[in-house]
């Protein structure tokens, strides 16, 4: 009976687990994505569920099975457990979506991601199984339906179909990046740009002298910009052309650059605010031909260093990529001679963001235009009389204009400037009697003479088109401050009468091409985006006056309406303003008209608009102007900016920093007015914690009165100031360098006025916590900062341990001395710490090194003094070896000679003669 059970219970079992594979086998095939597949038409389901069922009936599957179920478990497993696993299995796998061809490109992932998806995520340990077994079985059918004869097939299929899909995407992708590429490409955008070339017919007016294409007196400088074109060498580089208005810059580098366009073969195009700061965004700078770019204003072009930065990474692999920039501040010799450079602020902004742009600004790459000369003057007279004014040039001509040029518009060193050379030719030959001129009435016999000569034009002899010469007149100006004006667009008043009128009467003559304004109304010769525009005047300096007079003639009311059309558009008359006060800036006349503008303007600026830019153009007007303070026009223009300034200063941080420079210019003699000044700034800080201009400000401001607070109160020291400053630790790793420069000489005050009264720990305190952090990550600039000014420290500590010596302060001595050693090696330490010093780095620090060693010996600090000395002489040696025969050695020679001076009976005499002989010996 026993025996019997057991054989029937494992028939029954046997059955169960049969029945339960069977089922298994159903759900894998049903669950199967066949149809997902197009190309499975060989593999039917009734073929595939009769091969498994097959299969399945061999003792070697089940066995399989029973491995794969118990594999992925490692404990033991009872046929009842085995069966009801299976049972679980064969749940999930009903229902379920089992796509082949993801099992074909990506079988064990697939195969794992499924499993985990079946069994659930809910973290049990229960579900962890269930995925491992349900793991092992789909792998285990998945291998068996690969002994399929006709799976090879579905394989196959399933590939083919995917290389194709594949490559479709690539060829997808490859257009998609073409197309980005197209769109990045830097050299399609420059060839849409306008070509540079001479506008001779677009100018109402007779000062247009573009039409004399000759260069006179720039051979050299002509030649240097071939030369910087052609055979420098390097894939991208570029230089300055620099100058005041009126000297030829753009002149210049527009006749280069039309050479090199027609003659050369390469893609010269001029870059704009718009265009500059599109082209900043591309990323394909593959240019088939070599590539010269011309930027006028840089220093008014916002884009311009994220162009350079740009740029200045680009491999050295391509053609030629030059740029030139056209500025009118330009670099100048420092005052210790050499080839050392100061730099302009703009200049020296752009590479303080990003030092990699100056390694590719050419060598000596600053080219300042001046004047002509004489001979220069007598070819250009020549030239401009002959070719553009039709008159034969006499020599009693030549005595003439030579006579008005000494006397009325020399410019420095006898030099003229061209343009001012063009208007008394031009005023000569159409005033043979003329005797002298000034500038001012010069300007303004230009402006009345061509005003009337346009009017005839327009109007003819009769009064008929008066309308339209005041309409054009007035669009004219909006041309000059707004750089263009396109015939289609209408303008708010008080200028939507005048466009209408133009319009209206362009459509009207647009047959008479034959007028000599024909050009003029219909802005026919410059195209913007196929559109006809009305050009500004040029050039600038003209144009500038001619604008302004026109708008100091206007009454008040609509001067309000220039002046609330200006603030709509402010970024696209700055440039005007800002060249307009740099030019005109110091006239009372024009002067006082762009006061009365900016002074309407300041309501109408927007909270979005003008943030940044009104304030700087207030900003260039104070610091451009060069009367009295006591004037009426000093008077009313600080009245509009402090107007601008209280009423903006805490919703608009640059109406704040433009508020610090109308307070500096105020006395700050005595401690009332500097507290008083102090408490001013103080607000501002509170109130825009993070602008570094008014935080340098205020270190300054605080840290000057703190210093001066040291040892005027009781040894408790219970000064806010000198608390203050101990609360601003957290600025000292700032790598703000407005920040640095200000922190640096008033901690240097502040730690030379501790050490005169013997504060030990208040000097250590501010230069460890404070001075030293600085300089550890100081510029070339601070550490030259510190090399001026840190030596009296130094010298402070020398008087102290003479005073304590004399006053038999044993003590103290000691101390003094170890404060002293360590002051000079750190004072080494700043200078070893710049491994290419400047000269003016050089030159700063071998004379205070020799100032200092010369102290030391005075106040007898004997040792420290020795040690010194020996390390200035290596000092000098060295520098005099690496710069012999230049302005150093020059230099270090001259301070060894008064170091070693013989009336100096301090230094002693071992010394000096160790000194003298090197000097011999070098002599």
């Amino acid at each position: 009976m026993q025996i019997g059970n057991v054989i029937e219970r494992c028939k029954r079992d046997s059955a169960t687990e049969d029945s339960i594979v069977g089922r298994l086998m159903q759900a894998f095939i049903s669950s199967a994505s066949f149809n997902l597949i197009d190309t499975v038409q060989s593999l039917s389901r009734e073929a595939a569920s009769a091969f498994l069922k097959d299969y399945a009936q061999k003792e070697r599957w089940r066995t399989a099975l029973r491995q794969c179920i118990k594999g992925a478990d490692s404990a033991g497993m009872s046929q009842e457990e085995i069966i009801s696993v299976m049972e679980m299995v064969t749940e999930c796998l009903f229902g379920a979506t089992i796509e082949i061809k993801k099992c074909i490109l990506d079988k064990d992932h697939y195969i794992a991601a499924l499993a985990k998806s079946l069994a659930g995520y809910d973290g049990s340990e229960e579900t962890a199984r269930i995925s491992r077994i349900l793991e092992h079985v789909l792998q285990l059918l998945y291998d068996t339906l690969c002994g399929m004869p006709e799976f090879s097939k579905v394989c196959a299929s399933v590939l083919k179909e995917n290389v194709e899909q594949t490559r479709k995407l690539d060829d997808q992708v490859k257009e998609l990046q073409d197309e980005i590429s197209e769109q990045q490409s830097a050299e399609a955008f420059l060839k849409n740009l306008p070509a540079v070339s001479y506008n001779t017919n677009s100018m109402p007016f007779a000062y247009n002298y573009s039409k004399l294409k000759d260069i006179c007196g720039r051979e050299e400088e002509i030649k240097r910009i071939n030369d910087f074109l052609i055979q420098e060498n390097g894939r991208f580089r570029f230089c300055v052309v620099t100058g005041p208005a009126g000297i030829g810059k753009s002149k210049l580098v527009f006749y280069i650059a039309c050479q090199f366009r027609q003659r050369k073969g390469w893609l010269v195009r001029k870059l704009d605010a718009k265009p500059l700061g599109e082209l900043c965004n591309k990323k394909n700078w593959d240019i088939k031909s070599n590539a010269l770019l011309i930027v006028d204003y840089a220093d008014e072009q916002e884009q311009l260093p994220e162009l350079l930065s740009n740029l200045s990474r680009l491999g050295e692999m391509g053609n030629k990529i030059r740029l030139i920039l056209i500025a009118r501040e330009s670099a100048v010799p420092s005052g210790y001679g050499g080839q050392e450079m100061i730099y302009p602020q703009w200049y020296s902004q752009i590479t303080r963001e990003d030092y990699a742009i100056d390694a590719h600004l050419l060598q000596d790459g600053f080219m300042e235009l001046g004047g002509l000369s004489r001979k220069e003057c007598e070819r250009l007279h020549t030239a401009f009389a002959e070719k553009h004014l039709r008159q034969q040039v006499s020599e009693i001509d030549r005595i003439n204009v030579n006579a008005l040029l000494e006397k009325e518009v020399e410019y420095g060193n006898q030099l003229v400037r061209p343009l001012y050379a063009l208007f008394v030719i031009d005023q000569y030959y159409r005033n043979p009697d003329i005797q002298t001129w000034d500038i001012a009435s010069l300007r303004q016999h230009i402006y009345l003479r061509d005003w009337k000569r346009w009017k005839l034009r327009i109007c003819g002899k009769r009064v008929k088109k008066e309308g339209l010469f005041a309409a054009l007149t007035e669009l004219l100006v909006y041309a000059t401050v707004f750089d263009g004006w396109i015939s289609s667009t209408t303008l708010p008043e008080p200028l939507q009468e005048d466009c209408r009128i133009v319009s209206l009467s362009s459509k009207l003559y647009a047959e008479d091409k034959k007028k000599e304004w024909f050009r003029v109304l219909t802005g026919r010769t410059e195209l913007k985006n196929s559109t006809p525009i009305l050009p500004r005047l040029t050039p600038d300096m003209v144009g500038e006056y001619y604008a302004l007079k026109r708008l100091s003639l206007l009454d008040d009311e609509t001067l309000t309406a220039w002046a609330g059309l200006m603030a709509s558009q402010l970024e696209e008359c700055k440039e005007f303003l800002i060249r307009a006060i740099q030019d005109y800036g110091n006239e009372p006349d024009l002067l006082d008209t762009l006061i009365k503008l900016f002074d309407r303007m300041i309501g109408k600026i927007g909270p979005s608009t003008g943030m940044k830019t009104f304030p700087a153009l207030l900003e260039e007007l104070v610091q451009n102007y060069r009367g009295s303070e006591s004037d009426y026009v000093y008077e009313s223009m600080v009245a509009t900016v402090s107007r601008y300034v209280e009423d903006n200063k805490t919703t608009n941080v640059y109406a704040a920093e433009l508020a610090l420079l109308l307070h500096e210019n105020r006395p700050h003699s005595g401690m009332t007015n500097k507290i008083a000044h102090l408490e001013y700034v103080e607000n501002l800080h509170e109130k825009w914690p993070n602008s570094s201009k008014i935080t340098s400000t205020y270190i300054s401001f605080l840290g000057d009165i703190a210093a001066s607070e040291i040892g005027s109160h009781d040894p408790g020291y219970a000064s806010p100031y000198i608390k203050k400053i101990k609360n601003m630790e957290k600025l000292v790793d700032s790598q703000d360098r407005m920040i640095q420069k200000a922190f640096v000489p008033v901690l240097i005050k502040m730690i030379d006025r501790a050490y005169s009264i013997q504060d030990w720990n208040r000097a250590t305190f501010f230069e460890n916590r404070f001075l030293k952090k600085i300089m550890e990550h100081c510029p070339d600039a601070l550490a030259l900062d510190f090399i001026d000014q840190f030596d009296a420290v130094i010298v402070t500590l020398a008087i102290q341990h003479s005073r304590l010596a004399k006053s038999s302060a044993v003590n103290q001595i000691g101390q003094v001395e170890e404060i002293l050693r360590n002051e000079i090696d750190f004072f080494k330490q700043v200078i070893e710490s710049d491994t290419t010093p400047s000269n003016n780095f050089v030159w700063t620090y071998i004379g205070k090194l020799a100032r200092i060693t010369k102290n030391l010996f005075i106040h007898e600090c004997t040792t420290e003094a020795k040690t010194l000395c020996s390390y200035m002489l290596d000092e000098m040696k060295k520098t005099y070896n690496a710069g012999k025969n230049g302005i150093i050695s020059w230099r270090v020679r001259r301070v060894m000679e008064t170091f070693c001076d013989f009336q100096n009976a301090d230094i002693p005499n071992n010394t000096r003669e160790e000194c003298l002989l090197w000097l011999k010996h070098i002599l």
